[in-house]
This record gives C-alpha cells, sequence and structure tokens, in this order.
C-alpha cells in the first residue's frame, strides 16, 4: 500500500506518454510515407541540434522544479514562489536560446552537409517555448497533479499531428520543403500546450506560500546539475549528427542510414522508456518528498522499487522488438525499399537489448535527481558518451550502420550498469547507517530510561522528524 500512491502518478503520466507516442507512431508512419527516405532523413538530422539547444535552455527545468515543488509542500508551502521565479530564469534562457539558434542556422546547417537553415528557423520559437513548457510541467508534477502535465503532451503531439500532414500534403513531391515545413509544426503544438497549462495554472487554487521568495540567479545551484545531466545525451547526439554520417562515407546513403539508426531503430528501442516515463516521472517528486522528511533509507528502497516497475513494464517491449522487427519496419515504413527495410530490420534487432537499458538509464537517472544526485548522473552519462564515441571511430568504418548500434548499445549499457552501482551502493550504505542510528537510538533510550538525558543533537533531530510529520498530515 505505501507505493500504491507512487504507482497512481506513475500511472498517470505513463498513460499519457503513452498515448502521445501511440499517435506519434502513426504520424511517422503518415509522414515518412508523405517525405520518402530522403526526407525523413533530413527531418531527422533536424532533430540533435534543436534538442542541444532546447536541452541547454530548459533541460533539468521539469525535473528539478519537480522536487523543489514536492519538498516545499511536503513542508507545508504551496511552491509557486519557486515557480515564478523558475518562469523568469528559463524564459531568459529560451529567448537567448532561441537568438542564438536561429543566427547559427545557416553555419550549422552547413556543418551537416545538408540544407537546414530553414528547417532551424521554424525551431527556433520552440527553443524560447520549450523552458516554460518545462516548468509548469515540473510544477504540476510536484504538486502531484500528473494528469494536468500528461494531458498536456497528448495535446501537444495532437496539434504536432495534425500540422505536420498538412504541411507535409501541402508540399508533397518536394521532400526537402516538405522536410522542413513540417518542423513548424513542434513551435505550433508547443505554444498550445503552454497556453492549456497556464489556464490550468490559473484556474488552481491559490493557498498562501510561506516560503521566501527566490531570484531567478537563486535557482542557478539546484538547477544546473539536473540540467548537466540532462545535457550530456542530446550534445553527443548533434556530435554524432555531423560525425557518423561522415565515417559512413557521406552522401545521401549515408544520410538515410543516419536516420534509420536514429530515427528508426533506436527511436523504437526509446519507446518504452517513453512509455514507463511516468515511473521515472513520479520518482522525482516522490523521492524528493521523502528526503525532505529525512526518510533517506525509504526514499533509495523507493528508486529500487521505480527501477523494478521500469524493466518489468520494458522487457515485453524490448522482446516484441527483436522478434517482431520485419513486422514492425513494414507497418511502421511501408515507403522504404525492400533494401532499406532489411537494413533497418537488422538495425531494430540490434537495438532491442537498448530498450531495458534505456528504460532503466532514464529511470535512474531521476531518482538520482529526486535525491539530489543529479551531478553523479551527469557523470556518468559523460563516460558512457565518451565511449560511444569511441567505439563509432573504430568500428563504423569497418562495420558501417551497424558499428554505430554497437556503440550506442554500449553507450546505454555503461551509463545503466554505473546508476544502478551507486545507486545500489548508496541504499546498501544508507541501510547500514539507519541500523547503526537505530541502535544508537534505543541506547539513549536506555540511558534516558536510567536518568541520563538524550544528546542535543538527537533531539533536535527528533524534533525535525516529528514537526515534518505534523507538515505531511497537514
Amino acid at each position: 500500500m505505501k507505493h500504491l500512491r507512487f504507482v497512481r502518478g506513475a500511472a498517470a503520466v505513463s498513460l499519457g506518454a503513452v498515448l502521445s507516442k501511440g499517435i506519434g507512431a502513426v504520424y511517422r508512419v503518415v509522414l515518412a510515407s508523405l517525405l520518402g527516405g530522403l526526407g525523413m532523413g533530413l527531418y531527422q538530422m533536424a532533430w540533435p541540434f534543436f534538442s542541444l539547444f532546447l536541452t541547454l535552455t530548459s533541460a533539468g527545468a521539469s525535473s528539478a522544479l519537480s522536487r523543489l515543488v514536492a519538498r516545499e509542500r511536503a513542508l507545508g508551502r504551496s511552491g509557486r514562489n519557486a515557480l515564478f521565479s523558475a518562469l523568469k530564469l528559463f524564459a531568459l534562457l529560451g529567448g537567448a536560446g532561441a537568438l542564438l539558434f536561429a543566427f547559427f542556422a545557416p553555419q550549422m546547417s552547413s556543418l551537416q552537409g545538408a540544407e537546414l537553415a530553414l528547417g532551424y528557423a521554424f525551431l527556433a520559437p520552440a527553443v524560447l517555448f520549450g523552458g516554460a513548457l518545462a516548468v509548469l510541467r515540473g510544477y504540476f508534477l510536484g504538486a502531484r497533479r500528473m494528469g494536468t502535465a500528461a494531458s498536456s503532451e497528448v495535446l501537444e503531439t495532437l496539434i504536432k499531428c495534425c500540422f505536420g500532414v498538412v504541411f507535409a500534403l501541402s508540399f508533397r513531391g518536394e521532400p526537402q520543403r516538405a522536410a522542413m515545413f513540417a518542423l513548424l509544426a513542434v513551435p505550433l503544438s508547443e505554444g498550445a500546450a503552454l497556453f492549456m497549462l497556464l489556464f490550468a495554472l490559473r484556474g488552481e487554487r491559490r493557498t498562501p506560500d510561506l516560503s521566501p521568495r527566490r531570484s531567478p540567479a537563486a535557482l542557478l545551484p539546484l538547477v544546473l546539475p539536473v540540467m548537466a545531466a540532462a545535457c550530456v545525451l542530446p550534445l553527443s547526439q548533434a556530435v554524432d549528427s555531423v560525425l557518423l554520417p561522415r565515417l559512413l562515407g557521406g552522401g545521401e546513403d549515408a544520410v538515410l542510414s543516419f536516420g534509420l539508426l536514429t530515427g528508426g531503430a533506436f527511436a523504437l528501442a526509446a519507446l518504452p522508456s517513453s512509455a514507463v516515463r511516468g515511473v521515472a516521472a513520479a520518482a522525482v517528486p516522490s523521492l524528493a518528498a521523502l528526503s525532505a522528511r529525512g526518510e533517506g533509507r525509504a526514499a533509495f528502497k523507493r528508486a529500487l522499487f521505480a527501477l523494478g516497475l521500469s524493466l518489468a513494464l520494458a522487457l515485453p517491449c524490448a522482446l516484441a522488438l527483436f522478434f517482431g522487427a520485419e513486422k514492425i519496419a513494414a507497418l511502421l515504413y511501408p515507403a522504404l525499399s525492400s533494401g532499406e527495410r532489411a537494413r533497418l530490420v537488422s538495425l531494430i534487432r540490434a537495438a532491442a537489448f537498448s530498450a531495458l537499458t534505456i528504460a532503466g538509464t532514464d529511470t535512474l537517472a531521476s531518482s538520482l535527481a529526486g535525491l539530489g544526485k543529479a551531478g553523479r548522473a551527469a557523470l556518468f552519462m559523460l563516460l558512457s558518451v565518451l565511449i560511444k564515441g569511441v567505439l563509432q571511430v573504430l568500428l563504423a568504418p569497418r562495420l558501417g550502420v551497424m558499428g554505430g548500434a554497437i556503440a550506442q548499445n554500449a553507450c546505454f549499457l555503461v551509463a545503466f550498469s554505473l546508476d544502478l552501482f551507486y545507486t545500489v551502493r548508496s541504499y546498501h550504505g544508507r541501510k547500514g547507517q539507519y541500523d547503526h542510528d537505530r541502535r544508537s537510538g534505543n541506547a539513549r533510550g536506555g540511558a534516558l530510561a536510567a536518568g541520563g538525558k538524550l544528546p542535543e543533537g538527537g533531539a533536535l533531530r527528533a524534533g525535525a522528524r516529528r514537526i515534518a510529520r505534523l507538515g505531511k498530515g497537514a
């Protein structure tokens, strides 16, 4: 029963993610048939740099604010002061990022060896909207209003699909222009989701917030470790979009192979992670609240429970990807030629194992963020992407795109193993400390019964725990 509220919250976010990804999968099928192999490759090549800028300006906003609001609410405060400070901070970061993204669009396009400048110009407003959207979602997650955050994600996907199909149909037969205008659907969908969350915030019942007002700059020490953890992977993907096509020989075939690997096989491998993302999202406020009440051992135990739940949900998906690769490729990518589809099938099977490690890594990284250890997750992911880069350079020229798949698998396996090792070690360390404190508490209780006095530090800790429990009951 003690995990029931956590599971309910995770289920709400996961349901929204499943609906969103299900709609997105149908959209990808339609878009692939409208854009063709070349158009889809161009569409996919625009994402790494966009994801990088979006990450640099908004990564960690949702997770950090979710943790902060959960801690505030565990102490009897609403967390709205933190929300408004975070909105100011990420509006500034998003505006600066959008301007830089638009300014450097020609250079990024030239670096990738493809004409993507128009698409980057269309995506620039999404960099501005992304920070505010992440902040509002983090607030509702921290306030345990999981359904509101999930509904905004579904709405965002629906709007993106509708506009994307309309734009792709408008330029059918022109794969490059169709791909660029399909990217315009992204800022339109983010704007719609942002409006929905602002409307939900306005209708929320207001309660007094007794916490001191924070300046936007004061939030940076809380946000920066989470941003660092979230930035590493998008940065490596941006490097991949430049490096991997060159290692594969360049030209249209290299662009196509890159699209099949990242937009096909590993996009499918990441779907289970999206489906269980509710577990990761629910872990942050849950673990932050437990930590705020001084229940460190219970927090690490909750993190391990979240991991087990994620892996149990991801395992059937990984098996389905491996054994059903041919049917999945035929269903989702009917516009591919027989040779292209055969290449995609082999890549899907190679990426199937990563469905488990990606889901596990996301859940553990979110758990570490909720426990205030986001810097550890960032360090582990940095080491993992460095290993991936070395393997790409060694394997891609020899094995082709399959070498890139092996490097991707190794990256997530290393990150998952390091996160798991640190979490388990920390849990056992907390357990040992808990047993030591309990024995010490029994000894102090005996001394008190014999006429002694409780040490001052123990009295303070006991009082703090009592106050936290009263705040939780309120």
